[in-house]
C-alpha cells in the first residue's frame, strides 16, 4: 500500500474495548450495577416490600453515584485522547479508542456519537458549508428525511411545553429537546463536515467521522456507472466496497491495481473495487484527472 504520511487519516481498526483485564472488569462494573439495581427493585416492588414512590427515590439515591462513575471514566477517557493525540495518533482515533477502552460500548458508542454532532454544528456554525478544494460529498437526499424529524422533534417539544403543568418537569422537557434538536442537526452536518478528500497521492473515504478507506492513486482506474437503490456493503469474498451516497446511490466505480484496506461497521478487509457514491460524480472525475495519478479506461485498455 502506498505510505501515507502520519498526519493523515488511517483506516483503524474498528475500536474495541481494550486495556487489558483491569479495563474489561470495570466496563463490566459499569454495566452491573445498573443491572442489580433495576432487578433488585423489580423484585421489591412485585414482592410488596416498597411502594413506586420509595422505589423511584431509592432508584435516584443508588444511580447518583454510578452516573459519577459513568462521569469520572468519561473524565479519564478525555485525559487519555490528550495524551494519545499528543503521541501523534489522528484525535478521532484517538477519541475513540479511549472511550471504548473505558466504557461498554453501547455507552461508548452513544457518547462519541454525540459528540461527534456537536462537533459538526460547531464547525458548521463557524465554518458554514464552504468547502475545501477537492473535496466532494455525499449527503444529496438526506435533507428531506431529516426535515421531517427536525419538524416532528420541534412540534413535540411546543405542544408539550403547553401541556406540561409543572414548572420544573417542563424546564427539563424544553432543555432535552433543545438538546434533541441540535443533535439531530448534528446527526445531518456529520457528512458536510467531513466529506471525500483527494489528495496528491491517495483519495480519503468518510462515512461520518469514520475514515473507511484510503486508495493510493497509482495505476487507479475510475469510471462512471450509475447504480440506484443499494446500501453500504463490505464484500470481502469478491473484494468489493460499496459505499453509496445519501440517496443510496453510486456513480463512480474505482478499481485499485492493488488491495485496499477498507472498513464497514465491525468487518474491516482489503478490497480492490470501490462502487462510491458522490454528490458530483462529473467533478469529482475531473478533479482526480487534473491530479494526473489516475488512468483513462479508455485508453488504457481492457
Amino acid at each position: 500500500m502506498t505510505a501515507i504520511a502520519a498526519d493523515r487519516p488511517l483506516v483503524t481498526e474498528p475500536p474495541a474495548g481494550t486495556g487489558g483485564p483491569g479495563a474489561a472488569r470495570w466496563r463490566r462494573l459499569l454495566v452491573a450495577i445498573p443491572v442489580i439495581v433495576i432487578a433488585a427493585e423489580a423484585t421489591a416492588l412485585l414482592a410488596g416490600l416498597v411502594r413506586w414512590r420509595d422505589a423511584l427515590w431509592l432508584l435516584l439515591a443508588l444511580e447518583g453515584p454510578h452516573i459519577a462513575l459513568i462521569a469520572g471514566t468519561m473524565g479519564y477517557a478525555t485525559v487519555l485522547t490528550v495524551r494519545r493525540r499528543r503521541g501523534g495518533m489522528p484525535g478521532w482515533t484517538a477519541f475513540q479508542s479511549s472511550y471504548y477502552q473505558l466504557l461498554p460500548a453501547p455507552v461508548a458508542w452513544a457518547i462519541t456519537r454525540e459528540f461527534a454532532s456537536l462537533a459538526a454544528v460547531l464547525s458548521l456554525l463557524l465554518r458554514g458549508r464552504r468547502r475545501e478544494a477537492r473535496t466532494f460529498g455525499y449527503s444529496a437526499g438526506r435533507g428531506r428525511v431529516f426535515a421531517i424529524i427536525l419538524l416532528a422533534i420541534l412540534i413535540e417539544l411546543v405542544l408539550l411545553h403547553h401541556v406540561i403543568p409543572w414548572p420544573t418537569v417542563r424546564l427539563i422537557h424544553d432543555i432535552v429537546g433543545v438538546y434533541s434538536l441540535i443533535i439531530v442537526i448534528g446527526y445531518w452536518a456529520v457528512p458536510l463536515t467531513r466529506p471525500h478528500r483527494l489528495l496528491p497521492d491517495c483519495l480519503v473515504l468518510r462515512s461520518g467521522h469514520d475514515v473507511v478507506a484510503v486508495v493510493p492513486w497509482r495505476g487507479t482506474v475510475i469510471i462512471e456507472h450509475e447504480r440506484l437503490g443499494i446500501h453500504p456493503e463490505l464484500d470481502l469474498a469478491e473484494e468489493r466496497f460499496v459505499l453509496p451516497n445519501g440517496r443510496g446511490v453510486t456513480s463512480l466505480v474505482i478499481r485499485s491495481a492493488e488491495p485496499v484496506r477498507a472498513r464497514l461497521g465491525p468487518r474491516i478487509g482489503p478490497v480492490r473495487v470501490i462502487h462510491l457514491g458522490v454528490d458530483d460524480p462529473r467533478a469529482f472525475r475531473r478533479a482526480a484527472a487534473e491530479l494526473g495519478s489516475i488512468r483513462d479506461p479508455e485508453q488504457s485498455g481492457p
